[in-house]
């Protein structure tokens, strides 16, 4: 995507959820290297290509991050309840906008454009999993916010019974692979290679 894309205007707020406590991983996975940069930083980056004026980083009270310029930082004194409690963490920040557009800080390979699609889009809309079902992520309009504040524990917004839901694809299913595990990481750092390999023709 050309970082000329036009702004996304204050009317829709993204919501990176960042508040996990990895216990797959072993460790802290979101500042685990893949590449030349963390996790966090490949999620970031991709939501910043996508030009979102309104960028929420929820984050755990054990999680020492940094507030990425452009980003407002939101610390989730319940994270240790589960993702829902995240969820309404950025509810509670949203203000009078009219969008929220909900991702994870462990899938790197999100393209901006499909970011993109999800804010442009009407509706509860999610991406189309590679089994069919719905899932992250997902954008959600200010009609439908008091929906999200049902959820509670881990659960995320896919566990809800939508009217109506709409799911898009996002091209190649490999980029909605999420790092949960050191193997899934050594996974993810290959297909990197693989990525910019590509890109340098090589």
């Amino acid at each position: 995507m050309s970082d000329c894309a036009p702004p996304l205007g204050n009317d829709i707020v993204f919501a990176l959820l960042a508040a996990g406590k990895s216990e797959r991983f072993g460790g802290d996975k979101l500042t685990a290297r893949l590449g030349n940069t963390t996790l966090l930083e490949h999620a970031i980056a991709a939501v910043d290509r996508a030009n979102f004026a309104n960028k929420l980083l929820i984050v755990s009270p054990w999680r020492d991050v940094a507030e990425p310029e452009g980003w407002q930082r939101v610390v989730n004194e319940e994270a240790a309840s589960g993702m829902a409690s995240s969820i309404h963490c950025a509810l509670d920040q949203a203000g009078g906008a009219d969008r929220l557009v909900l991702g994870l800080a462990d899938m790197p390979f999100v393209p901006p454009e499909h970011l993109r699609n999800l804010a442009r889009a009407t509706g509860v809309v999610f991406t189309r999993q590679a089994d069919g079902s719905t899932g992250a992520p997902a954008a959600f309009p200010r009609s439908e916010w008091h929906r999200l504040r049902d959820l509670s524990g881990d659960k995320g917004a896919g566990r809800l019974a939508w009217d109506g839901v709409r799911s898009i694809d996002i091209g190649e299913i490999e980029r909605l692979q999420d790092i949960d595990t050191p193997l899934e990481l050594e996974q993810a750092t290959l297909r990197l290679t693989m990525i910019e390999s590509s890109a340098k023709g090589t």
